[in-house]
């Protein structure tokens, strides 16, 4: 708990591990720390090689000056079972969401639950706002049982309420938009 400033990347839980051929699990975790920084996140912020994140909750805000994101920023795995609660803002150039903003490779989302406001505030084409994932550059993803109930605002840019830039081989089963989208 309390709060976690960066100049970098920055997240309550677990900061970096992009090595892809060293995946790592991160389960059971909760943030309550308000996390700001270039890149922040409530649970991870880049993590590759086949990851899993699973039953975590963010309950801390998030407010990055290029991305903030309520689980994590980057990710290649799974995420599973995580819930956001805060409030997410993103100032500056990349996709900010409720659950993730960038896949860096094949990534399974499953029961993922948005409860916390997005808003994004720069005037760019890739400062996009989601409730549950921001981009997906030519990676596949799958995304079940997935909720939003937050409100998503991009003052400038666009905004989705579950997911937004999808390329290559997506799958949306079951999921949910609650909050308000504009």
């Amino acid at each position: 708990s309390g709060n976690i400033n960066a100049t970098s990347y920055a997240a309550g839980v677990v900061l970096m591990n992009n090595d892809d051929d060293d995946a790592i699990a991160i389960r059971n975790c909760v943030n309550n720390a308000n996390v700001t920084s270039k890149r922040a996140s409530g649970i991870a912020a880049w993590v590759t090689g086949g990851t899993v994140i699973e039953h975590v909750v963010n309950n801390g805000n998030i407010t990055g000056s290029i991305s903030a994101n309520g689980i994590v920023n980057r990710i290649a795995g799974t995420v599973a079972n995580a819930v956001n609660n805060g409030t997410i803002i993103g100032e500056g150039t990349e996709a900010s969401s409720g659950i993730a903003s960038i896949l860096t490779g094949a990534t399974t989302f499953s029961y993922c639950y948005n409860y916390g406001n997005v808003t994004t505030k720069a005037d760019n084409p890739n400062s996009t706002a989601a409730g549950i994932l921001g981009q997906t550059p030519s990676a596949a993803v799958t995304l079940s049982y997935c909720v939003n109930y937050g409100d998503i605002t991009a003052e400038q840019s666009y905004a989705a309420g579950i997911a937004y830039s999808l390329y290559g081989n997506v799958k949306a089963n079951y999921c949910y938009n609650a909050g308000v989208v504009s």
